[in-house]
């Protein structure tokens, strides 16, 4: 389990150490918020019980705001009710398989991120899809393997130029 680092680093930002120049984190920047935020929100750092709580619900509202976007994104897409609800139930019950893990790591946030950037993508706000994505690769470098796939569907819609600005 994953949850005493994160709360390490969490406790180091909420004491004022600034990730990078005071330690040296082993997660990309955009991942440190996660980690922080529970330690910055208790009473009394370094209760392990307390952070792991705050942490798992953050990555709950993580995961409902992916289900939620990716919702949105279904219906720019007009997917039918069966392949809508379909995906939606495997996206929402798939976590389950993992059983409790799902919630100690830090992973729906850049999911949630992700799924940000794939509806902005849909509702042609290409922009702000683009900065969605920056800022889920911020987090964690998966999303990075869309980045090609997402200036190909630019450029598919409006053109070269879009694609490249």
């Amino acid at each position: 389990m994953d949850t005493p680092v994160y709360q390490k680093y969490g406790d180091w930002i909420a004491e004022g150490k600034v990730p990078y120049r005071d330690f040296r984190p082993e997660y990309p920047p955009l991942a440190l918020p996660a980690f922080a935020l529970p330690s910055l929100v208790q009473d009394q750092p370094s209760d392990p019980e307390r952070y792991r709580r705050v942490f798992e619900l953050g990555m709950a509202l993580s995961g409902a705001v992916a289900i939620a976007l990716m919702a949105w994104t279904l219906g720019l897409l007009g997917a039918g009710m069966g392949r809508f609800l379909g995906a939606l139930g495997f996206a929402a019950l798939a976590p389950l398989a993992l059983g409790s893990v799902v919630l100690s790591r830090f992973d729906l946030w850049p999911a949630a991120l992700t799924a940000a950037a794939l509806a902005l993508l849909v509702a042609e706000r290409d922009r702000l899809s683009a900065a969605a994505l920056g800022l889920a690769v911020a987090a964690k470098i998966y999303p990075g393997v869309l980045v090609p796939l997402a200036a190909v569907w630019v450029w598919r819609r409006h053109g070269r130029r879009a694609a490249l600005t």
